[in-house]
């Protein structure tokens, strides 16, 4: 979390695989996502509202929770390990 001008913000950070297996990683504070919920709160914002900002073309139905799995940490681990591109986005 930041500490904001309004107190404390969460800093999310986004790591998504397309079909093509590109690995496509970011972070958006909390007050960049338009959200009906109150920023600024201990929870931070529904995560469907900060995935349907971020990637709007991703269909939330399909997503599925991980199990809970020890391998689960790793793997993202090892995702978020693999090379970086450059791919600027920028909603206004």
């Amino acid at each position: 979390m930041d500490e904001g001008k309004e107190g404390a913000q969460y800093n999310y950070r986004v790591t998504f695989r397309t079909s093509e297996l590109t690995t496509l990683r970011g972070a958006i504070l909390e007050d960049a996502v338009p959200s009906t919920a109150k920023h600024g709160m201990a929870r931070g914002l529904p995560l469907k509202e900060v995935l349907e900002y971020v990637v709007p073309e991703l269909n939330i139905q399909c997503l599925r929770l991980a199990t809970s799995s020890p391998k689960v940490p790793e793997q993202l681990l090892k995702l978020d390990q693999q090379g970086v591109s450059d791919h600027r986005h920028s909603h206004k």
